[in-house]
């Protein structure tokens, strides 16, 4: 049977795309995880037309990080982020975790 995640899996390279990373759960143990990680995402004001720069953003496996939430961080380098918005999984298994360097 197909399983998206493996496409994913193949892409979370950390020696190509992605960052070794540290999820800093609410509740628990810090965990392990690899996280695609773009800094500076940009995205076009529908109302303007301009590119803006936006909040820092992560994707995740979302099996990998079952429960994050939040209010939580995730350590990506020496930088931790606090995450302010998580996205429901794409159908690729991917959530979108918005990131911001100041504590909420």
């Amino acid at each position: 049977m197909f399983d998206p995640t493996d496409d994913i899996r193949s892409m979370m390279d950390t020696a190509e795309l992605a960052s070794a990373s540290t999820w800093t759960p609410g509740v628990g143990e810090p965990v392990d995880v690899v996280l695609l990680f773009s800094r500076n995402p940009q995205a076009v004001n529908l109302a303007t037309g301009e590119i803006e720069t936006t909040s820092p953003v992560a994707r995740a496996i979302a099996s990998d990080v079952t429960g994050i939430a939040i209010g939580e961080t995730v350590t990506i380098g020496s930088q931790t982020y606090y995450i302010t918005a998580v996205s429901e999984p794409t159908d690729m298994g991917l959530l979108k975790l918005t990131l911001s360097e100041d504590a909420p």
